[in-house]
This record gives C-alpha cells, structure tokens and sequence, in this order.
C-alpha cells in the first residue's frame, strides 16, 4: 500500500531519519547524565548523526523532511530531562546542531536545487466532514493508550524515562498539575496538535475505513518528535483511488528530463497532461508485452471518467477492462453488431465499405469483393433494415438464379456467390444474441467490447470496424464527448489497410474523440496514429527496429536525442516509459501511474 503512495524513497529516508533522531536523542541523554570521560566522544558522534541526517534529508529533496528535522532539533531542548545541563549550555548545542544541519542539508540538495514542493496535500474535499473529527479523535485515544502502555511498561521493568518521548511530555505534567507555561512547550504542543489535524485531515475517510492503519499512524505519532519526519510523509498515505494533480491526465513521476542532448534528474515531479475536449488529446502508447501498457490505460480511463466525464468505449482484446466499475460489456458472441446498419449513408458508399471490410478481413479476391458489394447493394434497395441473415438468403437467391440464368443474377458465377456464405456464417455466432448493440449505447457511460471471447482476427476485425463506424455515426449525430481505448490498436490500423480509426485520429478531435492507441508493435501501426498523437508513450522496446522507429519520431531528427533514447529504450524497466509531448522538445522518463498508486 506504501509502495509509490508517499514515494518509496521518501518513506525510507523518513523510516531512516527517524533511527537517527532515536540515536541522536540517547546520545544527548547520555552527555547530559555521563560526565565529562565521555562528552567530547558523545558531542562529535552527536554531530556526525546530525550530519548525516541534515545530508540525507537534502538528497531526498523533500522540504516536509527538512522541516520535520528542524522542527526535531529545536524540540529535543524540551523533551530532554534537561536538571543536569545549564539553559546556556543547551542553547549553544542547539545552535551548533542547526548550523551543522543547515550546511549538511545545503550541501545534500545541491544548494536547494533537487528540492522540490509536495503538491496535492490536503486535498481531500470530504474530509471537511465531521468525519476529520472522527477519525482525529481515534488517532488520539490510540496514541494516548500507546502512550501509557510505553510509560508504565518502561516504569514496570526499572527503566527511568529520562527521555520523554511524544505525548508523555504533554500528559505527564497534566497528570502532576503543572502548568505548560514555558513557550517551547507549548510550541512542541502545537506542533504535535498540528501533525494529528493534518493526518485525520488528509486520511478522515481512509481512516474510517481501516482502524489498522490508524493504529499504525498513531503508533508513529507516540514517539513524536523522533518520528516527525516518518509522520508527516504519511500524511500522503491516503486510501481509496488516486488523486491527480490538476484536470489533466497524469502520467506518472519524471524520474528524469532528456533536454539539449543530456539527460537531467528531475526528482518529485508529476508529468500531467492538458486533457480539453475539444483539443486533439490523441495518445499512443507502445511496448513490449507485460511492460505496463494496459495499467497506464487503466490509470487514463478512471481519470478522464472522474474528472472529465463523457462517454468512454474501450476496444479490449484480452478481457482486462472487464471489471471496470459501472462498466457495460459487450461481446461479439452475445451482443452482435448490424455490419449492414447504413448509418444513413447512400446504399452505394455503405456497399462499397461492407465489401471491402468483409475482403479484406478474410483475403478474398477482386471477383468476390464485387460480387459482394453489387449484392448488398441490391439488398439496401429491396430491405429497409438488413442483417446477416437477409445477405445469406439473398446469396441463396442469387446461386439459384445464376444456374437457372435468371437476369436478375448479377452477372456473377454460381461459385462465387457459393463462396461467400462460409464468410457470412462465420460472421454470425451460434449463440442466442442478448441484446444487439446500437450506436446510441456506445456514447454514453463506459462501455467495454470485450473481444477475448473469439481468437479469430479477422472476425475481431470486422466487429471493430463496423462499431467505430456506430461510434463515429453516433458522435456527428447526437454529439458529446468520447475517449476511445484501443487495445492491440495495429490489428486495426495497419500500414496501407484503409480504417475508421485512421479516420477518427485525422478527424476525431472537430467531433469530440480523444483516442488511447496502445500496440506492442510500433512499425505496424499506420503513420496516422504518431503523426495525429499529441503524446507517445514508449514503454521497454526490446527489438532494435521497433526502437529506432520509436527514437526517430520522438527525437524529431536531431541526432544526439536519437542515439540516447534508442539506448534507453531496451533498458526500461516494467512500469517506466519515454514520454514525449507534441510541441515540446523535452523526453520525459517516468514512472508511470498505476492504480492506487499516488503520486501527486
């Protein structure tokens, strides 16, 4: 659940940070209790600890570490059991291990430049609810019988409580009537107040649902301020689904930049994506098998139905989109489509398209592709709504006609008609059909035609086609807005193949379709597809020609980008892509976004 959550590295730099403060705290206990044999050793240990945080700290790049760490160092001057040191002495430690922090940290984030400023905290609009309350008063009953099963345990086994850790330093003078006058107290109270409310803040709902996770959080919060940094990293630790950053589409965490022939670090960052309807938001997303395709998908199509709305139709090939929440499924077996509906286009043009669509499917020959298209075309004008069926009885019509040389035979040979049929009852399914799908129903909500049911090719081929022709027909009727995700996109938009996707990403934006074109194979997709994206995502490429197409486009030409991203290409691991933005000379390697996982 961590995992990416709070960014890995930033949960273990904290997780680290924390074990350091624990050791910088007892070695302070000891040279305020141990004398002067062991004060020069303790003080420079001391230092070295407060080093190595104050260098960690700055190459995590994460201000929330920064000031978790100040705020720990300022606050030991009041946890500390300070009877054996003088108000001056601790004044002049502290100091000291400020300045030895501040220059550590200076020097660990390169001057400040790797520091980066955490975006999306806070942003949980439910949590303005009573439930902040609710889950705020769990962290707290939590964390005082934490708090209490420390005090008393250590009291049990002998152990003095020379250092005063988390809530023991607030509750413990309550408990004896002293008044918390002294102003670093009430400081280091509020700053434990404060940590609590941005936790139940940004966690209420998560809270909630997940008592474990509170106990876990307020585990943490009982050794406050040594866990300061490991507390506030896991206020990005929030449940349910994520949260992208603006109204664009995020991508995923920049790992690095490729700008002016070299490639540059660019910790923390989040690679979003301006999705507008009515802009071309064409995305084309290519690699190798198990790379991590479909998951970006995955990720693109929940954002764009949370924060865009509109219809989304889904093209997916192997049964992975099935269990989209809300999700209407087709399947050619179940739901069929009218290969024959005219669209409202002439009888002529519709002929035409069934012919070639069907020959070119199944690899049939000039004769039989005329023949076809002169027979439907005799079944528009004679039917007003014709199917499959009424194209078998017609070819029936016309075998018999031919041998017994009627003149309405179409000037064809029995055997070429007599060839057809197998197509034609391949294309339908032996099955009872549920329900026959319309255009309408592919422009509202998020539909999914879920093409695993079926191995043939050229069967998948000819329902695809024929429900994006729907689609089209259905957005220039009724209008609206639709994001079409297409799996295995090169079965479809081949090279030199005419198809109605090539159609919808050269004309697609002026009616409202954005389109997703996701394809393991890169050189056989149709040029439309990377001349009409406005992002190409490349996930690990291992075949030397597939990435050095991939590199040509995105480099635009200039040669020293070429050479670095066909070299990185291979060596991307599964979940990490180049990503390439139309009008921006920038490649980008991310991490990308995965469901549940957080990153903004």
């Amino acid at each position: 659940m961590y995992g990416d959550t709070a960014k890995k590295g930033e949960l273990a730099v904290s997780l680290a940070l924390t074990v350091v403060n624990a050791l910088v705290a007892i070695l302070i206990v000891q040279l305020a209790h141990e004398g002067l044999p062991t004060l020069a050793l303790g003080t420079i240990l001391t230092y070295v600890l407060v080093g190595i945080a104050g260098y960690v700290g700055g190459r995590s790049g994460s201000i929330r570490i920064a000031v978790a760490e100040l705020i720990f160092i300022a606050s030991l001057a009041v946890v500390l059991d300070t009877r054996s040191m003088s108000r001056e002495f601790i004044r002049e430690l502290f100091t000291l291990y400020l300045l030895v922090y501040s220059i550590t940290f200076l020097i660990g984030s390169s001057f400040f430049k790797s520091l980066r400023i955490p975006r999306g905290i806070g942003k949980s609009y439910r949590s303005l609810s009573s439930n902040v309350f609710i889950a705020l008063a769990g962290l707290l009953g939590f964390t005082i019988i934490n708090t209490s099963l420390l005090y008393y345990g250590l009291k049990y086994l002998g152990i003095p409580l020379t250092l005063k850790l988390g809530l023991l330093h607030v509750v413990l003078p309550l408990i004896n009537v002293k008044p918390l006058n002294d102003s670093a107290t009430i400081l280091y109270v509020f700053t434990i107040v404060a940590t609590f409310f941005l936790i139940a803040l940004t966690n209420a709902d998560r809270a909630l649902s997940s008592p474990g996770l509170v106990y876990v959080w307020s585990a943490v919060l009982t050794f406050i301020p040594l866990s300061l940094p490991l507390a506030l990293t896991l206020i990005d630790v929030r449940g349910g689904e994520p949260v992208a950053a603006g109204e664009g589409v995020v991508l995923g965490r920049v790992i690095k930049v490729l700008s002016k022939g070299r490639w540059r670090k660019a910790p923390g960052k989040v690679l979003e994506v301006p999705f507008k309807h009515g802009e071309n938001n064409h995305i084309v997303i290519v690699g190798a098998s198990g790379s991590g395709k479909s998951m970006l998908g995955k990720a693109i199509v929940k954002q764009v139905a949370e924060k865009l709305g509109g219809a989304i139709l889904i093209i997916d090939t192997h049964g992975e989109y099935r269990g989209i929440s809300g999700a209407k499924v087709f399947t050619p077996v179940e739901n069929p489509v009218n290969i024959l509906d005219r669209l409202d286009k002439e009888p002529s043009v519709r002929a035409k398209e069934v012919a070639d669509l069907i020959a070119s499917s199944f690899r049939l020959g000039n004769i039989q592709r005329s023949a076809l298209q002169k027979i439907v075309l005799e079944l528009y004008r004679r039917v007003d709504n014709p199917t499959l069926d009424s194209l078998e009885e017609a070819l029936t019509k016309a075998i018999v006609g031919s041998s017994s040389g009627a003149k309405d035979s179409l000037e064809f040979a029995r055997d070429v008609y007599r060839s057809l049929i197998p197509y034609i009852r391949m294309l339908r399914f032996k099955r009872e059909v549920t329900y026959w799908v319309r255009p309408e129903d592919l422009i509202s909500g998020v539909s999914v035609i879920d093409l695993s049911v079926i191995e043939s090719e050229s069967l998948s081929r000819v329902y695809v086609e024929t429900a994006l022709e729907m689609l089209f027909y259905a957005v220039k009727r009724y209008g609206g807005t639709v994001l079409l995700v297409v799996e295995e996109a090169h079965r479809y938009l081949g090279k030199g193949r005419r198809s109605t996707l090539a159609r919808m990403l050269c004309e697609g934006r002026k009616f409202g379709v954005a389109v997703v074109v996701i394809s393991q194979d890169p050189l056989r997709l149709d040029t439309s597809a990377l001349t009409n994206a406005k992002v190409v995502i490349s996930f690990s490429l291992a075949e030397a020609t597939g990435a050095s197409y991939i590199a040509k486009v995105v480099s635009g030409g200039v040669q020293s980008m070429f050479r670095l991203i066909r070299e990185e290409l291979p060596r991307l691991p599964n979940f990490e892509a180049l990503a390439w933005l139309r009008g921006n000379n920038v490649v980008y390697h991310i991490k990308t976004y995965i469901l549940n996982r957080y990153y903004v």
